[in-house]
C-alpha cells in the first residue's frame, strides 16, 4: 500500500491540480484525479491503519524527548 501510494503521489498529487472526490452508492467513495479510479472504502481503512501507525510512533518518539528535555517541555 505504502509503495501505491507514494507512486500515485508522485504521478498525480504532486504535479496535477485536477482532483475529484467520488461517492459511490454502497457507501465507497474517493478522491482522485479525473484519469484514475479512486481508492475504495478497505484501501482507505488500510491507509487509515498506517496513519495511525505512524501517528503512534511519532507521540512514543515525542514522548522519549520530552522526559529529556527540560520542565518536560510539550513536543
Amino acid at each position: 500500500m505504502h509503495d501505491a501510494l507514494v507512486d500515485m503521489r508522485n504521478r498525480e498529487v504532486a504535479h496535477s491540480d485536477e482532483i475529484s472526490i467520488e461517492l459511490f452508492p454502497g457507501g465507497d467513495g474517493g478522491i482522485s484525479r479525473v484519469a484514475r479510479h479512486p481508492l475504495r472504502r478497505s484501501e482507505l481503512h488500510v491507509l487509515s491503519r498506517m496513519i495511525e501507525k505512524l501517528a503512534s510512533e511519532i507521540e512514543r518518539y515525542c514522548e522519549e524527548l520530552r522526559k529529556e528535555l527540560p520542565l518536560n517541555v510539550w513536543l
